[in-house]
Order: C-alpha cells, then structure tokens, then sequence
C-alpha cells in the first residue's frame, strides 16, 4: 500500500511542481527525513513515460527470472527448511518488482546490485542465466542514470535548527 505522504508527492508531480515547492508546501506538516526521502525516490512522470517499455522489459526479465526459480523449487517434492530458504529469493525478487515498476529510484539501485551479486552463487552461472543477470543489471543501472540524475537530487534547504550547530 503507498504511503499518504507518496500519493501526496505523485499527485503534485504529476502536476509539474517543482521539488522546492513541493518541499515548502509539505515541510510544515511531514517528516523532514521522510518527505526528502520521498522526493529524491520518486522519478519525475515524463521522465518514466519515456522509457516505460525498457522498464516493462526490465520487469519480464526479472519476473522469468523468479519464475525459473520458483519452477526449480517445484521439482523437488520435499516440505522442507531447503524449500522455505529457497523462497527468500522470489520474495526479494517480488520486491524488487514491485519498486521497478512504481519507478522508485530504490528498485533501479537494488535491482543492478543484487543482479550482479547474483552472479556469485553457482546455480545463477548455468545457461543463459548469466547473460540474463548481465543484461538486468545493466538495464537498471541506465535507467537509475536516466531515471534519476545527480543534479536533480533534492537537498533541503538548511533549518534554524541546523545552523545554529
């Protein structure tokens, strides 16, 4: 379920309003750390309707992924601990699909991250997998570059309070 406080800054974004402005009218009633987390989180809508299709792909990938996974899990008919260790990484993934296609800046970085880690276990080296893990993770670190430029990261303005020490 999204946070109030994202469906808040969605709906203004939406409406081309800028981060500043964004930050003077929601600063007054929001956590600070929360509101500059969900500002900096958020990509910009045109920006993410550009490259929806990369992003659609993105997503296929990963999804084939777990479910490769989830069909292996399968062909072993033992209830066992190796079977509910195995389930850690479809719910990973799971997440991950679920912030890749809200465009959440947090998806693109775990998603390139763990993709390449990924490739440190054995059973993700067999196939065409590698070549699978390769192209997710180049994907998501682009459209993390895309996505989300440096310059247009939010930093709030300094409070009283901070510069006082």
């Amino acid at each position: 379920m999204a946070d109030t406080i994202e469906q808040k800054i969605k709906a203004l974004l939406t409406t081309n309003t800028s981060k500043q402005r964004i930050w003077k009218e929601l600063s007054p009633t929001v956590n600070h750390g929360k509101l500059v987390f969900h500002l900096n989180n958020l990509a910009p809508p045109g920006r993410g309707q550009q490259v929806q299709l990369l992003i659609l792909g993105l997503a296929a990938i990963l999804a084939l992924i777990t479910g490769r996974q989830l069909y292996a899990m399968t062909l072993d008919n033992r209830i066992d601990l190796t079977l509910f260790l195995g389930l850690v990484v479809p719910i990973i993934h799971f997440y991950l699909l679920r912030e890749v296609l809200l465009c959440h800046r947090t998806g693109f970085q775990f998603t390139a991250i763990l993709s390449l880690l990924a490739l440190l276990r054995p059973e993700n080296r067999v196939g065409f997998e590698p070549w699978l893990y390769l192209v997710m993770a180049a994907l998501a670190g682009w459209l993390y570059w895309f996505l989300f430029p440096k310059k247009e990261n939010f930093i709030p303005p300094p409070t009283a309070d901070s510069s006082e020490s």
